[in-house]
């Protein structure tokens, strides 16, 4: 998500829950987002709509 009101809500709402946030960078490599998820063991992420399209890195990372 961008730097906005909506990503700090939702941030906050991660974190209120007892659930551990990471922000990643939006312009990080596909194959990079891949090892992050992996890393972290990842279950749940959150992309804002402009994201949520079939060449994004990151909806390409979380497919594999």
């Amino acid at each position: 998500m961008p730097n906005s009101s909506a990503f700090i809500i939702s941030f906050l709402s991660v974190t209120c829950a007892a659930f551990v946030a990471a922000p990643l960078n939006p312009a990080y490599t596909s194959e990079e987002f891949k090892f992050y998820l992996q890393d972290s063991e990842t279950n749940t992420v959150i992309i804002s709509d402009d994201y949520d399209s079939e060449d994004s890195a990151i909806v390409t990372a979380c497919k594999e």
